[in-house]
């Protein structure tokens, strides 16, 4: 593994895209207790802009969820490793079964 002081580049944000960015966005703070970025200047934030959410606790990276007009038409190359916990519940409300589970509407 090579030190990160010799890489030529490094991790800065997570970017997602989605046709409804504003329900994926609230569907990732429910499963993974992020929450949505305010403005700077307390400002609201414009539906059509990209929704930058954060991690509470400042521990995971800054994840950007970025509106996009074409549906998705193949498989996404990339998905996210999470924990959870086998007693609770997913946000779309169906129970955890403790195996890996896909959502056809979501990330």
């Amino acid at each position: 593994m090579r030190n990160g002081d010799d890489a030529p580049a490094r991790f800065k944000d997570l970017a997602i895209d989605a046709v409804d960015h504003q329900a994926l966005a609230d569907w990732w703070c429910a499963a993974i207790g992020y929450a949505r970025s305010p403005m700077a200047d307390g400002s609201t934030r414009p539906r059509e802009w990209p929704v930058p959410l954060v991690d509470g606790a400042g521990a995971g990276p800054l994840i950007w969820v970025n509106p996009v007009a074409e549906e998705k038409t193949v498989k996404s190359r990339m998905h996210l490793d999470v924990w959870g916990t086998p007693t609770g519940s997913w946000p779309w409300g169906r129970p955890w079964s403790g195996r890996a589970t896909t959502r056809s509407s979501g990330g």
